[in-house]
């Protein structure tokens, strides 16, 4: 699937504006994406856009599931430094050494 002009140029906006309260891409002009909402799809794909109905439907699916997916993992991310920088502040030890798999961690805390 190649995605060109208009539609192109609008939805790489949009991805560069996921972040940030951009009028354009947010209607109540602040980002939703951490609470798990995307822009709206259909306000970024020109009625002009040229693709036929199943191609249309395969790219809205494809870009909301990714934008979706990347928020969260983004969200999780930030959690968990925020968790570690904190647990460093106050002293606490981590639960889960950094430095070894989980599986070696779990083996571990059996014996």
């Amino acid at each position: 699937m190649t995605i060109e002009g208009p539609v192109k140029e609008n939805l790489i906006t949009a991805a560069k504006s996921l972040f940030i309260d951009n009028p354009a891409i947010w209607p109540l002009h602040l980002t939703m994406l951490y609470l798990g909402q995307i822009p709206d799809l259909n306000a970024l794909i020109p009625p002009d856009h040229g693709l036929n109905n199943i191609t249309l439907m395969r790219l809205r699916t494809h870009i909301s599931s990714d934008w979706h997916t990347s928020s969260i993992r983004l969200a999780g991310r930030i959690f968990g430094d925020y968790q570690r920088r904190m647990a460093n502040i106050n002293n606490i030890p981590l639960k889960t050494p950094l430095h070894h798999p989980l599986s070696t961690y779990i083996s571990n805390r059996r014996q």
